[in-house]
């Protein structure tokens, strides 16, 4: 017996709830051992990963329940009668558990949306990847919360003012942040419903539009877009979600590059077209960053005042390509007309003279 404080303290006893401590927290890792030899194998076995994922959740909150309990016995063997500011061993125990399963629970919803992101929302995995991270750290908050605010009600602490007082301070921040809210939910909505994705070339408005250029990051308050010159527009999510975007990453016909070219009327239509036709496969050859799966489409165009005007279409891989593939093809056209004597003429204006030799424009 030993005197501290002035209590009086049995070594043996305290000993006794160490052993228990430390003996629960073996036990755990015994437990944990066996699962992880015995148990898991099984796991594996099935067809989804969901077992996995709570098992590897639930490890942790496992080894805390032990170690709760082993305290527990060990406060309980040294002192029956145990009070910390009014609340008993028992009530203590209520407590810490409380704690440790809201611990349980915001982790088996971490792994149930991990789950439900790699199995389930498989088929869609773009469209919800981006925005789970956000929605798991929202749920997961959400049940730390809720058992917070479980383990004050039982504390005796009022909580109907505590929420009250936190409603009208998120009605304070809301107003005082609105600006920034209003582009947080925006930028919810543009990782959820995906009408751009990091890489798509987007104009906004119209095709004419200032800000015209390549995604380069969706962030929660801005999206920022790489532009001409490298130059970088910051767009408010809002803004950007309430626009008219044209993206041209997305469907077949933005990805086609149409070269235009003429010739005289005189010159043979069908050499001129085979011509043209050579010059598209060798720049499709040329270019890895053409299609070579679509063949090109070669055709008449337009009848001009000074030319016949002919057109090669080929499709590219990535709308960002398409003016160095649309550069290769008015090469091999230069060269191949060039070589076959094909004229692309000049514009011709025919000017007549009247009597009082003022020209007159025809």
């Amino acid at each position: 017996m030993v005197l501290i404080a002035g209590m009086d303290i049995d070594l043996a006893q305290w000993a006794l709830a160490t052993g228990f401590f430390i003996g629960s927290i073996i036990l755990a890792e015994i437990v944990v051992a066996f699962i992880d030899k015995a148990v898991r194998p099984l796991f594996e076995k099935t067809k989804t990963k969901l077992d996995d994922f709570l098992f590897e959740a639930l490890r942790g909150p496992l080894k805390l329940f032990f170690a709760i309990t082993g305290a527990y016995f060990g406060l309980k063997t040294v002192s029956p009668q145990f009070n910390l500011y009014g609340h008993s061993l028992d009530g203590l125990l209520f407590l810490s558990l409380i704690l440790a399963v809201g611990h349980a629970l915001a982790r088996t919803v971490d792994a149930l949306m991990k789950w439900y992101l790699l199995e389930v929302g498989a088929q869609d995995k773009n469209r919800v990847g981006d925005v789970f991270p956000i929605m798991r750290k929202l749920a997961k908050a959400a049940v730390y919360f809720s058992a917070f605010v479980i383990f004050l009600s039982q504390l005796g602490v009022e909580i109907g003012p505590l929420l009250a007082g936190l409603g009208v301070a998120g009605l304070a921040v809301a107003l005082a942040l609105q600006d920034s809210l209003k582009n947080f939910f925006a930028g919810l909505y543009l990782l959820a419903d995906k009408p751009i994705r990091v890489g798509d070339i987007i104009a906004l408005d119209s095709d004419k539009s200032e800000v015209k250029g390549t995604v380069e990051e969706i962030g929660w308050r801005a999206t920022r877009i790489k532009g001409v010159a490298n130059a970088i527009h910051i767009i408010p999510n809002e803004k950007l979600a309430a626009s008219v975007i044209v993206n041209y990453s997305k469907g077949r016909d933005t990805r086609t590059v149409m070269v235009k070219v003429g010739i005289e009327y005189g010159e043979n239509v069908e050499k001129a077209l085979a011509a043209l036709k050579a010059a598209a496969q060798d720049a499709i050859k040329q270019s890895p960053a053409a299609d070579s799966s679509v063949e090109p489409e070669i055709r008449i165009n337009e009848f001009l005042d000074s030319a016949v005007e002919l057109a090669a279409l080929v499709r590219v891989k990535d709308y960002g390509e398409r003016f160095t593939v649309a550069s290769v093809l008015r090469h091999n056209i230069l060269r191949i007309f060039r070589k076959e004597k094909i004229n692309i003429p000049f514009p011709i204006r025919t000017l007549e003279f009247s009597k009082d030799k003022k020209p007159k424009n025809r």
